[in-house]
This record gives structure tokens, C-alpha cells and sequence, in this order.
């Protein structure tokens, strides 16, 4: 299991579990497993993105992908947000995350 893969799972847990959280300690401690996984994610993320740009431009390349983080991501999420009981925002972006690693995994497995 590659990094990019552990940490997805990982953030995808911490954020599954943060509505059954009572305490603001629960939530410090959630968000710290967040933060590992992520830790994991976004160095393979950009090293990923890095190896593509030599192909198709380190500015086009990197430009998408932060669209896509600061843009794309929040504005879903807000919008879940205000369609949805906030406790099913949790666990749909949870699913996303960790059904978008094993889909990426594979295509990016698949292209090698």
C-alpha cells in the first residue's frame, strides 16, 4: 500500500468519525488523525502532480491541482452543506475520499 493510500484511509476515518464526537478533546484528537493522514497525502499528492507537469507544464499542472483544493473541494462542500443534516456531510466526504484514492491508485497503477 503506497503512502498517498494510508493517508487517505486514515483522514477518511478521522473525518467518518467526527460526528460521534462529544468533547471538544474528541475533536482535537479526530482532527490530529486527520492531520496524520494528511501528513501522508499531500507530498505524494504534489510529487504526483510534479511528475505530470514535466508532461503537460509545471504551471498548468500545479494551477489544476490547486484549483481543485482551494476551489473546487469547498465550494462541493459547502454545498453539500447546505443541502444535507450536517452529520451526512462527514461521512459522504469521507466515502469520496477514500473511493477517489482507490480509483486514482488504479488509474495511476494502470498508466505504469
Amino acid at each position: 500500500m503506497k503512502l498517498q493510500e494510508i493517508g487517505c484511509f486514515i483522514a477518511g476515518a478521522g473525518v467518518c468519525t467526527v460526528p460521534f464526537a462529544d468533547s471538544l478533546l474528541q475533536l482535537v484528537e479526530l482532527f490530529a488523525l486527520v492531520g496524520i493522514g494528511e501528513a501522508l497525502i499531500w507530498p505524494t499528492l504534489r510529487a504526483i502532480a510534479i511528475q505530470e507537469g514535466h508532461q503537460y507544464g509545471q504551471g498548468s499542472m500545479m494551477g489544476i491541482f490547486d484549483i481543485a483544493v482551494i476551489l473546487i473541494d469547498p465550494l462541493l462542500a459547502g454545498s453539500l452543506m447546505d443541502m444535507l443534516v450536517l452529520r451526512y456531510v462527514f461521512y459522504i466526504i469521507s466515502v469520496d475520499l477514500i473511493l477517489s484514492t482507490l480509483v486514482g491508485t488504479f488509474l495511476i497503477t494502470r498508466g505504469k
